[in-house]
């Protein structure tokens, strides 16, 4: 995510800060270097796949390799993503984005911005977390 600066509409020249999200574009290196961080002290502690709703089915996979996490990370369809120790009784920082079904231009994709946050204030820091989960849920049917 890009910070950039903005004057918003009738605020008469006072600077606001308004926030990019990821694209395509996005590298996805960072990521990377991430996931290979964690993997070289625990090979199973990245999970991504799919939560079928459906079927209510999960296909989960541990990632074994850096560079194919951070892809599977910023593909709209992985919508189960936990990254370190994940469990009941484990201290977790849970973010909910949209899925691909509320998500039609792909707003919400997950790329380096995302995962400095989550190495930083997610997994590292004061916030103690073992586990960082991301799940994208359906979007509500309306009607």
């Amino acid at each position: 995510a890009k910070v950039a600066p903005h004057t918003a509409p009738g605020t008469a020249g006072v600077v606001k800060e308004t926030v990019e999200l990821a694209t395509w574009d996005d590298s996805i290196e960072t990521c990377a270097k991430i996931f290979q961080h964690i993997l070289d002290h625990d090979a199973d502690a990245v999970r991504m796949g799919e939560f079928l709703y459906d079927t209510e089915t999960l296909e989960v996979q541990s990632m074994k390799n850096a560079t194919a996490a951070a892809k599977k990370l910023q593909d709209p369809t992985t919508n189960f993503i936990q990254i370190g120790k994940c469990g009941f009784e484990e201290r977790s920082v849970v973010w909910l984005y949209p899925d691909h079904s509320g998500d039609e231009r792909s707003s919400f994709l997950l790329a380096d911005g995302e995962c400095k946050r989550l190495a930083t204030s997610a997994l590292g820091g004061k916030s103690k977390a073992l586990c960082a989960a991301v799940y994208r849920i359906r979007s509500p049917a309306w009607g």
